[in-house]
Parts: C-alpha cells; sequence; structure tokens
C-alpha cells in the first residue's frame, strides 16, 4: 500500500486510527505500507502517528515516510499486490474534499477502478516524488 500526501490529523484520534490505519497494518495480507508525506507532517509522524504504529501487530510493514515537500493538491491510497491491479482511493486538497481540520464535515473519496486509465498517472506521481525525480 501506498499512502501519498495524507493528512495524519486523521489517525490522532484513538477510534479513527483504529478504523483507517490498524486494520491494514495487522492484515497479514499486506507486506508493506509506504507513505509519501509532506514535511509538514514529520512532527505529527513522529509524536502521534508512529507510537500508535508500533504498538500494532504487524508494525514492522510499516516503512519510515518518505519526506517531500508536496506541492500536490491530490491525496490518494494505492493498494495491489504483484498478481493483480491496483485500484485507488483518491481525494483532492480543499473544500469539499479534503481539508486540515478535526471538525465534523462530510469528506469526499473517490473509489478509483482497478482498469481506470487514472491509475498509471497516480502510480506515477507517487513513483516521482518517492524516488525525488520531481
Amino acid at each position: 500500500m501506498i499512502w501519498f500526501n495524507v493528512c495524519l490529523l486523521m489517525f490522532i484520534p484513538q477510534d479513527l486510527f483504529d478504523a483507517l490505519l490498524r486494520p491494514p497494518i495487522e492484515n497479514p495480507e499486506v507486506s508493506s505500507i509506504q507513505f509519501v508525506l509532506d514535511e509538514s507532517e514529520r512532527e505529527r509522524w513522529k509524536t502521534q502517528v508512529k507510537p500508535k504504529v508500533q504498538e500494532c501487530t504487524g508494525a514492522e510493514s510499516v516503512r519510515e515516510p518518505v519526506w517531500r515537500d508536496l506541492d500536490e493538491n491530490v491525496s490518494f491510497i494505492l493498494r495491489g499486490t504483484e498478481n493483480e491491479q491496483t485500484d485507488a482511493l483518491l481525494s483532492f486538497w480543499g473544500e469539499p474534499f479534503m481539508a486540515r481540520t478535526t471538525q465534523d464535515v462530510p469528506r469526499y473519496i473517490i473509489h478509483v477502478a482497478r482498469d481506470s486509465e487514472l491509475i498509471p498517472q497516480l502510480q506515477d506521481i507517487e513513483r516521482e516524488h518517492r524516488l525525488g525525480t520531481n
């Protein structure tokens, strides 16, 4: 799994961490979880999220985040295996999709199907940032 440009605020409440991030960490079918995060999230990772990750069974599947100055307005989660095609959950920075707030407001996430032409484009965005070629 690749978590690209997500806001870590959503993992601060324990119930949201348990609902959103604990399941893939503790899923034995998930062999790797890689975050590509904006530098502004570094302290939140260190103090709020990483300690929760370390308490999970399967924490070793979570790699150290790749830190970048991200100016992208997209956020996504890519999931898949070598044997099957990848699909994604996609969102955009800005209302009504995502905002850096803990207020209870609706959020919109788009499921990108495995056969969508958008998947290779998301993979390219992630790869460019992860490898630092952008």
